[in-house]
Protein backbone atom coordinates (compact mmCIF):
# COMPACT_ATOMS: atom_id res chain seq x y z
CA UNK A 1 0.00 0.00 0.00
CA UNK A 2 1.37 3.30 -1.14
CA UNK A 3 1.37 5.84 1.80
CA UNK A 4 2.25 9.66 1.73
CA UNK A 5 2.07 12.18 4.62
CA UNK A 6 3.17 15.64 4.72
CA UNK A 7 6.56 16.73 4.91
CA UNK A 8 8.17 18.72 7.72
CA UNK A 9 9.94 21.62 6.45
CA UNK A 10 13.49 22.42 7.16
CA UNK A 11 15.80 25.85 6.69
CA UNK A 12 18.92 25.37 4.65
CA UNK A 13 20.81 28.58 4.05
CA UNK A 14 17.76 30.46 4.99
CA UNK A 15 15.13 28.77 2.44
CA UNK A 16 12.35 26.75 3.50
CA UNK A 17 13.36 23.16 1.95
CA UNK A 18 10.56 20.27 1.94
CA UNK A 19 11.09 16.84 0.27
CA UNK A 20 8.87 13.57 -1.06
CA UNK A 21 10.80 10.14 -2.14
CA UNK A 22 8.93 7.41 -4.27
CA UNK A 23 10.33 4.01 -4.80
CA UNK A 24 9.85 3.19 -8.37
CA UNK A 25 10.26 0.10 -10.17
CA UNK A 26 12.56 0.83 -13.18
CA UNK A 27 12.51 -2.27 -14.87
CA UNK A 28 9.85 -1.40 -17.63
CA UNK A 29 12.11 1.85 -18.49
CA UNK A 30 15.47 0.06 -18.75
CA UNK A 31 14.09 -2.51 -21.22
CA UNK A 32 12.48 0.25 -23.09
CA UNK A 33 16.24 1.72 -23.41
CA UNK A 34 17.68 -1.93 -23.94
CA UNK A 35 15.29 -1.97 -27.29
CA UNK A 36 16.68 1.45 -27.81
CA UNK A 37 20.27 0.23 -28.05
CA UNK A 38 20.58 0.02 -31.93
CA UNK A 39 18.68 3.06 -32.51
CA UNK A 40 21.10 4.98 -30.42
CA UNK A 41 24.13 3.24 -30.93
CA UNK A 42 23.86 4.06 -34.82
CA UNK A 43 24.36 7.77 -33.75
CA UNK A 44 27.02 6.73 -31.24
CA UNK A 45 24.52 7.13 -28.31
CA UNK A 46 23.15 5.16 -25.65
CA UNK A 47 19.65 5.36 -24.01
CA UNK A 48 19.93 5.53 -20.26
CA UNK A 49 17.33 5.96 -17.78
CA UNK A 50 18.65 9.66 -16.67
CA UNK A 51 18.20 10.58 -20.26
CA UNK A 52 14.83 9.36 -20.32
CA UNK A 53 14.17 10.67 -17.06
CA UNK A 54 15.56 14.32 -18.39
CA UNK A 55 13.58 14.41 -21.40
CA UNK A 56 10.40 13.36 -19.46
CA UNK A 57 10.79 16.22 -16.93
CA UNK A 58 11.15 18.61 -19.60
CA UNK A 59 7.95 17.24 -20.87
CA UNK A 60 6.05 18.00 -18.10
CA UNK A 61 7.89 21.79 -17.01
CA UNK A 62 4.47 23.14 -19.18
CA UNK A 63 2.24 21.79 -16.98
CA UNK A 64 4.12 21.67 -13.62
CA UNK A 65 5.58 25.38 -14.30
CA UNK A 66 6.30 26.25 -10.60
CA UNK A 67 9.21 23.68 -10.88
CA UNK A 68 11.34 26.12 -13.20
CA UNK A 69 10.42 29.06 -10.99
CA UNK A 70 12.20 31.09 -8.98
CA UNK A 71 11.45 33.23 -5.82
CA UNK A 72 11.75 37.02 -5.68
CA UNK A 73 10.95 38.44 -2.41
CA UNK A 74 7.69 40.25 -3.91
CA UNK A 75 6.90 37.38 -6.49
CA UNK A 76 7.50 34.10 -7.97
CA UNK A 77 9.20 34.28 -11.16
CA UNK A 78 7.99 31.90 -14.02
CA UNK A 79 10.68 31.09 -16.40
CA UNK A 80 9.77 29.46 -19.85
CA UNK A 81 13.27 28.32 -21.14
CA UNK A 82 14.35 25.31 -19.08
CA UNK A 83 17.93 24.70 -18.50
CA UNK A 84 18.43 21.88 -16.78
CA UNK A 85 21.55 20.85 -14.95
CA UNK A 86 22.36 17.40 -14.38
CA UNK A 87 24.45 15.85 -11.98
CA UNK A 88 26.42 12.38 -13.21
CA UNK A 89 26.93 9.80 -10.52
CA UNK A 90 30.92 10.56 -11.20
CA UNK A 91 30.05 14.41 -9.65
CA UNK A 92 30.74 15.69 -13.03
CA UNK A 93 27.54 18.50 -14.34
CA UNK A 94 26.38 18.97 -17.57
CA UNK A 95 23.90 21.95 -18.49
CA UNK A 96 21.35 21.17 -21.39
CA UNK A 97 19.93 24.44 -22.33
CA UNK A 98 16.68 24.60 -23.64
CA UNK A 99 16.07 21.34 -22.58
CA UNK A 100 12.86 20.93 -23.82
CA UNK A 101 13.89 21.82 -27.11
CA UNK A 102 15.59 18.54 -27.64
CA UNK A 103 14.56 15.00 -28.07
CA UNK A 104 15.48 12.21 -25.80
CA UNK A 105 18.34 11.38 -28.46
CA UNK A 106 19.42 14.97 -28.80
CA UNK A 107 19.76 14.93 -24.31
CA UNK A 108 21.51 11.61 -24.56
CA UNK A 109 24.10 13.46 -26.78
CA UNK A 110 24.21 16.26 -24.37
CA UNK A 111 25.22 13.95 -21.60
CA UNK A 112 27.52 11.62 -23.47
CA UNK A 113 29.68 15.47 -23.72
CA UNK A 114 33.27 15.43 -22.49
CA UNK A 115 33.27 19.06 -22.15
CA UNK A 116 31.41 19.42 -18.72
CA UNK A 117 30.93 22.37 -16.32
CA UNK A 118 30.71 23.15 -12.70
CA UNK A 119 29.28 27.14 -14.24
CA UNK A 120 25.34 26.54 -13.44
CA UNK A 121 24.21 29.97 -13.18
CA UNK A 122 21.93 29.38 -16.02
CA UNK A 123 20.62 26.29 -14.59
CA UNK A 124 16.58 26.26 -13.63
CA UNK A 125 16.21 23.21 -12.63
CA UNK A 126 18.96 20.51 -11.77
CA UNK A 127 18.59 16.19 -11.86
CA UNK A 128 20.90 14.26 -9.93
CA UNK A 129 22.32 10.54 -10.65
CA UNK A 130 23.56 8.93 -7.37
CA UNK A 131 24.38 6.14 -6.14
CA UNK A 132 23.53 6.62 -3.14
CA UNK A 133 20.26 5.09 -1.68
CA UNK A 134 18.34 7.76 0.67
CA UNK A 135 21.05 10.50 -0.36
CA UNK A 136 19.17 13.52 -2.54
CA UNK A 137 20.49 16.99 -3.81
CA UNK A 138 18.85 20.65 -2.61
CA UNK A 139 18.26 23.04 -5.32
CA UNK A 140 20.46 24.69 -7.07
CA UNK A 141 20.67 28.64 -5.88
CA UNK A 142 17.85 30.52 -7.73
CA UNK A 143 16.13 27.23 -8.95
CA UNK A 144 12.83 25.76 -6.79
CA UNK A 145 13.13 22.14 -7.31
CA UNK A 146 15.89 19.36 -7.59
CA UNK A 147 14.96 15.79 -8.52
CA UNK A 148 17.38 13.09 -7.88
CA UNK A 149 17.47 9.40 -8.82
CA UNK A 150 19.07 6.66 -6.90
CA UNK A 151 20.76 3.69 -8.21
CA UNK A 152 18.36 1.09 -8.91
CA UNK A 153 18.56 -1.99 -6.96
CA UNK A 154 17.44 -5.92 -7.50
CA UNK A 155 14.73 -6.00 -4.93
CA UNK A 156 11.54 -8.57 -5.04
CA UNK A 157 8.06 -6.28 -5.38
CA UNK A 158 4.45 -7.58 -4.97
CA UNK A 159 3.01 -8.42 -8.51
CA UNK A 160 -0.40 -9.37 -6.89
CA UNK A 161 -1.67 -10.27 -4.05
CA UNK A 162 -0.02 -13.98 -4.21
CA UNK A 163 3.13 -13.14 -6.27
CA UNK A 164 6.64 -11.68 -5.97
CA UNK A 165 8.84 -9.81 -9.01
CA UNK A 166 12.05 -9.26 -9.02
CA UNK A 167 11.94 -5.38 -10.12
CA UNK A 168 15.10 -2.87 -10.37
CA UNK A 169 13.46 -0.85 -7.52
CA UNK A 170 15.32 3.04 -6.97
CA UNK A 171 14.52 5.90 -5.41
CA UNK A 172 13.04 9.46 -6.71
CA UNK A 173 13.26 12.04 -4.76
CA UNK A 174 11.88 15.63 -5.24
CA UNK A 175 13.55 18.37 -3.19
CA UNK A 176 12.22 21.52 -3.16
CA UNK A 177 11.50 25.22 -1.78
CA UNK A 178 8.67 25.34 0.33
CA UNK A 179 7.74 28.76 -1.11
CA UNK A 180 7.20 28.29 -4.17
CA UNK A 181 6.25 24.26 -4.15
CA UNK A 182 3.90 22.43 -1.48
CA UNK A 183 3.72 18.83 -1.16
CA UNK A 184 0.15 18.58 -3.53
CA UNK A 185 2.20 19.40 -6.02
CA UNK A 186 5.19 17.64 -5.84
CA UNK A 187 3.21 14.46 -5.96
CA UNK A 188 1.22 15.58 -8.72
CA UNK A 189 4.47 16.08 -9.69
CA UNK A 190 5.80 12.71 -9.44
CA UNK A 191 2.75 11.32 -10.54
CA UNK A 192 3.17 12.50 -13.76
CA UNK A 193 6.63 12.01 -14.07
CA UNK A 194 6.04 8.22 -13.38
CA UNK A 195 3.28 7.98 -15.90
CA UNK A 196 5.29 9.76 -18.47
CA UNK A 197 8.29 7.22 -17.66
CA UNK A 198 5.50 3.79 -17.85
CA UNK A 199 7.27 3.00 -14.31
CA UNK A 200 4.96 2.14 -11.11
CA UNK A 201 5.59 4.18 -7.80
CA UNK A 202 5.78 1.29 -5.18
CA UNK A 203 5.64 3.81 -1.99
CA UNK A 204 6.01 7.22 -0.49
CA UNK A 205 8.26 8.95 1.89
CA UNK A 206 8.38 12.16 3.63
CA UNK A 207 11.63 13.62 4.71
CA UNK A 208 12.07 16.67 6.96
CA UNK A 209 16.34 16.12 6.71
CA UNK A 210 18.55 19.06 5.71
CA UNK A 211 19.81 17.12 2.37
CA UNK A 212 23.11 19.17 2.92
CA UNK A 213 23.92 17.31 6.27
Amino acid sequence: ETVATLSQVVMSDGVPLASVTIAVNLQPLMQRCAAQTAEFATRGLQATPLSALVAATAALFPLHPLLNAAWAETAIMLRHRYHTAVGLSDGRWVLIRDAGDLTERGIARMLARTDTTNDLAEATFSIVATTGWWRFASPLPGTAAALTLSEAQRQPIAFNATTLVVGAVAQLSLCYDARILDHLAAMAFLRDLCRQLGVEALAVASSCTDPNR
